[in-house]
């Protein structure tokens, strides 16, 4: 399989947002020497949180097979990872914790809606790329991405279909206060409260994220150590607020159902989503569902050698889905 591909760096202005004017980091991989797979997919991917957006890059050296962009690029596929705001190279703005969930999705709309027209119009790299006016544009989110990427399309509708790695509505309640767990499935109460809880859980609105014994279990037992240490590297800040939504269960469930694209949920089987089976209730306006289940894998998928399996599904699920819609 050849390895060509071509990394472009932008930073795409998010507008003037709540928490004042912003910007987003992104890198786009686009395959070059005519790989270009018609019709065209991209993959727009958010990562999960305590890590950015190189994570879909993940950097083991003389080794492309744990790096989802490459992988897809080899493919004939496009990569636009993008790191949210307040994370890795896009804008970190003083007022942290008013970064609630809306705030975010706020920022990445006019950011993926500006690089999908670019590609479809064929500006993104004029040099390098055609116009792809039948663009099948994916949504990627891995954990908290994850989220980020069901509210996106919940609200905006930015993508033809969605894969989400690693997410569910189960979220940690082990882990929160006896207020925050008693919000557990009422989205509307922890919209109201989250700002005040984050700030009471955590001490500052871009918290580094700790190791601890359960983070171990998730990713012992069967990680490639390379691809461990190459995790470490694409570790980053926290954000408070988003996090604290996202612990609390159910509270994206109204966003989830309102997912109408085709879905591909892929877990691991030491993953922290809880019982595979039950996932796909969460979305039923999807009127298809694919399920993952990932051997020997834990939280972070990409750090486990079921890549090798997980990589080349993905791809041939978002052909299927570009070929079925290119027929409709």
């Amino acid at each position: 399989m050849s390895e060509s591909f071509e990394k472009i760096q932008r930073t795409v202005d998010a507008g003037v947002l709540s928490v004042g004017a912003a910007h987003l980091a992104v890198d786009a991989f686009i395959p070059t020497d005519g790989l270009l797979r018609e019709p065209a997919i991209a993959f727009f991917c958010v990562p999960g949180g305590g890590l950015n957006r190189r994570y879909f890059d993940l950097p083991v050296e003389g080794d492309v097979s744990f790096s989802f962009a490459k992988q897809m690029a080899m493919r004939g596929m496009i990569t636009v990872a993008v790191d949210p705001l307040g994370v890795g190279g896009s804008s970190r703005p003083e007022a942290g914790f008013d970064i609630v969930p809306d705030v975010a999705v706020a920022a990445l709309e006019p950011v993926l809606r500006r690089l999908s027209a670019e590609l479809r119009a064929g500006t993104l790299a004029p040099s390098r790329l055609p116009a792809l006016p039948k663009l099948l544009c994916v949504g990627v989110g891995h954990s908290l991405g994850g989220m980020l990427i069901t509210m996106q399309q919940a609200q905006f509708h930015s993508f033809d279909a969605v894969a989400l790695l690693g997410f569910a509505l189960v979220g940690m309640p082990e882990v929160l206060s006896q207020e925050a767990r008693a919000m557990a499935n009422d989205p509307h109460a922890i919209r109201e409260n989250v700002v005040r809880l984050a700030r009471s859980f955590h001490a500052e609105p871009y918290p580094e994220v700790k190791p601890n014994g359960r983070g171990r279990d998730i990713y012992g037992g069967g990680a490639d150590p390379r691809a461990m240490n190459g995790l470490r590297t694409v570790q980053d800040r926290l954000l408070a607020t988003v996090s604290m939504f996202a612990l609390v269960p159910g509270s994206s469930a109204p966003e989830a159902a309102q997912i109408d694209v085709p879905l591909l949920l892929a877990v691991g089987d030491r993953d922290m989503c809880g019982p595979p089976h039950q996932l796909p209730a969460s979305f039923p306006g999807s009127p298809d569902v694919t399920l993952l289940c990932l051997p020997n894998t834990g939280h972070s998928h990409f750090v486990f050698r079921s890549t090798s399996a997980l990589f080349p599904r993905l791809a041939l699920w978002a052909e299927t889905v570009a070929r079925c819609q290119e027929i409709a």
